[in-house]
């Protein structure tokens, strides 16, 4: 029998069904546990949940009787009959539900943007937030979290492949925003609870937020905060954990994730030295989405690298990351990731603009360049995997000398193109 129990009459031996409220509200990964230490039970009970549903069949100690009725709000939970179901479900039609029906890039890019458009607002805010040294209110920053969820859900590339090739994002928030996407896919792919995916997701979004508390004099416009003084630099990490520390109701694994996103595989990293699985596993996540989108994005001393070039940086970085969640990133991103310029066998130039997750070297490209007439063609959107060999990527090219816009330019015009098809 299912029952709805206040926190603060939960024991040990209770089995719990399910937990009323956001998944902001409690640091839980499992909905379905039974509480079996005293910990479990500390933290349920200094949780924001006000109750939780328990299974009495399931439980090994049963809650109290009560000499008064039960308030509605903590009566029994009957379950619905067939019956009752099919009713529900006619009265509850018209109200909006959260849409996560797979879909294409192009159906999926619109809403990408406008996610992408109320995602840089908010952090904005909660940027400026830290850097004054106000408390940042993560239930403002947890419905673009849903957001970005519910958009991998529905197609795992567009999101990170618009922030990768749209002209003109902010340079902070769209890192902050490309992270968290990347997170959120590599937490589905590696098959982590929907729970998990949107923990991983919250941190990708706020990794940095230290960042903003960074002495003003040193951040320099142009210079990419990570080429600052390392004694500067590496203070943002702390600086974000107490920033997030400070927050109430964000679960320890976020704030632990913020922590040890600078650590490195083999202990050599910050600020902490950890090494190996001493560092929890979204802060291993962490270190190489970071890592990835850092790599794409040019400052004044470093230019940006290929998406695909990005890739193969990362696994050069011997000793950095955890081989096992590297190996599942690139299955997750591709060997040539949606924005790499590459060469195909017929001396064209493309670029990728969606992935094929069944033959990674087969992606989706758009030719923009003839090599042989040395110059711009009209475009066309090629799906690798339903042409011959002569289609094949041989390899990433630099087009810097073919007179063509520049890169990010580039990126934007292709992407865009491919979408009217």
């Amino acid at each position: 029998m299912l029952k709805r129990i206040p926190t603060s009459e939960l024991a040990i031996g209770m089995f719990v069904q399910k937990m009323e409220g956001s998944w902001l509200d409690h640091p839980f990964w499992k909905g379905r546990f039974l509480i079996d230490d005293p910990e479990k039970l500390r933290k349920l009970r200094e949780s924001s949940l006000k109750s939780v549903i328990i299974d009495t069949d399931l439980s090994k100690v049963q809650p109290a009787k009560r000499d008064n009725p039960a308030p509605a709000e903590l009566a029994p939970v009957v379950p619905e009959s067939r019956i009752a179901r099919l009713k529900s479900l006619k009265e509850r039609r018209s109200v909006a539900r959260p849409n996560n029906t797979p879909t294409t890039m192009s159906g999926e890019i619109g809403r990408a943007q406008s996610i992408a458009q109320a995602g840089t607002t908010i952090l904005a805010k909660e940027f400026a937030r830290a850097r004054i040294r106000q408390t940042i209110n993560v239930r403002e920053v947890s419905p673009v979290v849903e957001d970005i969820y519910l958009s991998v859900q529905r197609n795992p590339q567009a999101f990170s492949g618009l922030m990768r090739c749209k002209l003109n994002n902010e340079p902070v928030y769209r890192h902050a925003l490309s992270v968290s996407a990347l997170m959120v896919s590599l937490a589905r792919k590696m098959r982590l609870t929907p729970n998990e995916q949107r923990f991983a997701g919250t941190a990708g979004l706020l990794l940095d937020i230290g960042a903003a508390q960074l002495p003003q004099g040193v951040v320099r416009t142009g210079v990419h905060p990570q080429e600052l003084d390392p004694a500067v630099w590496q203070t943002h990490v702390m600086l974000g954990v107490s920033s997030l520390e400070s927050a109430s109701s964000i679960p320890q694994q976020i704030i632990d994730a913020c922590r040890t996103h600078h650590e490195r595989w083999d202990g050599a990293g910050f600020p902490r030295n950890l090494a190996g699985n001493d560092i929890p596993i979204l802060g291993r996540m962490a270190a190489i989405c970071d890592t990835f989108e850092f790599l794409l994005e040019g400052s004044s001393t470093r230019p940006p690298l290929d998406p695909s070039r990005a890739v193969a940086a990362l696994g050069e970085m011997q000793g950095a990351f955890d081989d096992s969640i590297l190996r599942k990133f690139v299955e997750m991103v591709g060997f040539y990731p949606i924005g790499s310029f590459a060469c195909l066998r017929n001396g064209l130039l493309a670029m990728v603009v969606d992935h094929n997750e069944a033959r990674q070297h087969k992606p989706v490209v758009r030719t923009f360049y003839c090599v042989s007439q040395g110059q711009r063609i009209i475009g066309k959107t090629c799906y690798l995997a339903q042409l011959d060999g002569q289609f094949d990527i041989i390899d990433s090219v630099d087009i810097a000398g073919l007179g063509l816009p520049a890169e990010a330019e580039l990126r934007d015009m292709l992407f865009f193109e491919s979408l009217q098809r």
